[in-house]
């Protein structure tokens, strides 16, 4: 019970931070918690994930600006997430060590697209310099491991083929479409999906994705609020179904492909 509640708040430390850094898009803010109104320094008890939050009432102590409730929403997020993946690991890692290098891949795995998902939401858009950095981040983890998430083509050979399928599915796209449907920074994100996932795992996340996406949009257009300024971007759900493959039984989604 103690270890969960750790590795929850774990997350909410990390979701912070993130959220922070993400939204101020600048790697220095990661540091640095400050007040969203006055921009005032948060002394650290102040900064506490969700706790702060709830004992000064969602409310700044120096400005007694509203903070808005997104903010604990999200670090939880992150806890829960963290949370999952120590569900996942732990109790294999209790009883052997073996499990450390997989439990701490799906973790950096875990917050990589935490962090994209959320630059998606600030910003609609995929951050170019996170999924180039992190590429070689998840070719080598995976290398560690020898094996990739999915039992089927998790050789090196399947994790290059997984990154040059994806990336020129993507990069088609985005020549076709002219940027339209595509960005230019989608390209890398499909690359770094290979290489987390390998091929038959990447082509899984893609296929979800796109499933995620069309229902989406089937509720905005029945809904009459489908437009472009507030639909999410594909890239979010890239991130979501990453993240739904990732945390779920793998040995499960394998046998489906």
């Amino acid at each position: 019970m103690l270890i969960d509640l750790f590795v929850f708040l774990l997350g909410t430390v990390v979701a912070a931070a993130l959220v922070h850094m993400i939204e101020k898009r600048h790697p220095r803010a990661l540091f640095r918690a400050q007040c969203r109104n006055c921009t005032l320094p948060i002394k650290g008890h102040h900064a506490i994930p969700v706790i702060s939050w709830v004992w000064l009432r969602g409310r700044c102590r120096n400005c007694r600006r509203l903070i808005p409730s997104i903010y604990p929403v999200l670090e939880m997020v992150g806890g829960l997430l963290f949370l999952l993946v120590w569900w996942k690991h732990g109790e294999v890692l209790l009883s052997s060590w073996s499990e450390l290098i997989p439990l701490a891949r799906t973790l950096v795995f875990t917050a990589i697209l935490f962090a994209i998902l959320l630059f998606t939401l600030f910003h609609r858009a995929v951050p170019k310099s996170l999924t180039v950095t992190t590429i070689g981040v998840a070719l080598m983890l995976n290398a560690v491991i020898l094996q990739g998430i999915f039992d089927p083509l998790t050789s090196v050979v399947g994790l290059v083929l997984g990154m040059v399928v994806l990336g020129v599915f993507f990069l088609l796209q985005f020549l076709l479409s002219k940027g339209r449907w595509m960005g230019r920074d989608d390209i890398w994100f499909g690359i770094l999906v290979g290489a987390m996932f390998s091929f038959t795992g990447g082509v899984f996340v893609l296929v979800l994705a796109y499933i995620l996406a069309f229902f989406v949009a089937a509720v905005l257009l029945a809904s009459g609020i489908a437009e472009r300024r507030i639909a999410p971007t594909f890239g979010t759900f890239l991130a979501i179904a990453g993240l739904a493959v990732l945390l779920t039984n793998t040995q499960m989604l394998s046998s489906l492909l």
